[in-house]
């Protein structure tokens, strides 16, 4: 799951725009927040990780039904597509945040959690102890994150195992093209392998599916013996530093925080660590 980052809650003028009024006069709902949230984190389901395509919701991680007091809360609002908000809101009952894992927590980087592997396109708990395991189960669950249609199944609108294998599919062809291009000019930083670069990048951008992306590539990198710095390296330019919002590798570890003890959930939920 693609670890993501926020940042600070823009301001309410910043978003109705610079009226002859004080902000403390400003009606406003989470509504606001959505081409702001669009902007920072890209037009992806910050869950399954589908490209949105116009098709996002403003997803509660503290539902608005249950807990009021963070509805219009900056640090409680993500994006998602419509069978991830509506798997998480058929549950119909209040949840415990510190059960399950949010891409937004700034504590854990939540693509160490998860296994993505071609097999039937599913999503998998990378086998870490303790209640790290427990919690991205509960999450895979709670989002539905690997519901395959039945066969005979005509009303379901749910193809996000289908199109996360389908871009695994893709990602696979491309990694090698990308690998043989390198070996091929002495480097990837060869005229060749940079356009070629510039391709995969828009292709995935397109698609969506980070992690498919991240795993495909770092599988495909290590197995043609490349050295740890470059697979790295190669990870961040394709897909960390492209898809808005990222935070992972080197941008995890320079990132400022907006304040002290900012976790990136809503401020007055216990959630695990």
């Amino acid at each position: 799951m693609r670890p993501v980052f926020r940042n600070a809650a823009p301001s309410i003028l910043s978003l109705y725009g610079r009226a002859s009024r004080s902000a403390s006069t400003v009606v406003y709902d989470y509504h606001a927040y959505g081409g702001a949230l669009l902007e920072r984190l890209g037009e992806y389901c910050s869950y399954c990780e589908v490209a949105l395509c116009g098709n996002a919701a403003i997803e509660h991680l503290a539902g608005k039904g249950f807990e009021p007091q963070f509805e219009n809360a900056w640090n409680n609002l993500l994006l998602a597509c419509t069978n991830c908000n509506s798997r998480k809101a058929v549950k119909g009952t209040s949840i415990n945040l510190g059960d399950f894992l949010w891409p937004c927590d700034m504590r854990i980087d939540t693509s160490t959690a998860f296994r993505y592997r071609r097999v039937n396109g599913l999503v998998l708990v990378e086998p870490v102890a303790g209640t790290l395991a427990t919690r991205a189960a509960a999450t895979i669950a709670l989002f539905g994150l690997n519901n395959v249609p039945a066969e005979n199944d005509r009303r379901s609108s749910d193809r996000r195992v289908r199109n996360r294998t389908n871009t695994w599919d893709t990602a696979v062809t491309l990694a090698d093209r990308y690998i043989q291009a390198g070996a091929a000019t002495g480097g990837f930083d060869r005229r060749f392998p940079q356009l070629l670069a510039e391709q995969i990048k828009a292709i995935a951008t397109t698609l969506g599916f980070w992690s498919v992306w991240m795993t495909v590539f770092e599988d495909r990198l290590y197995a043609a013996d490349l050295p740890d710095p470059i697979v790295q390296g190669q990870l961040d330019r394709l897909f960390c530093d492209t898809f808005t919002g990222t935070l992972r590798g080197r941008l995890r570890v320079t990132q400022q925080l907006p304040y002290s003890g900012y976790t990136g959930l809503p401020v007055m939920t216990k959630a695990k660590s």
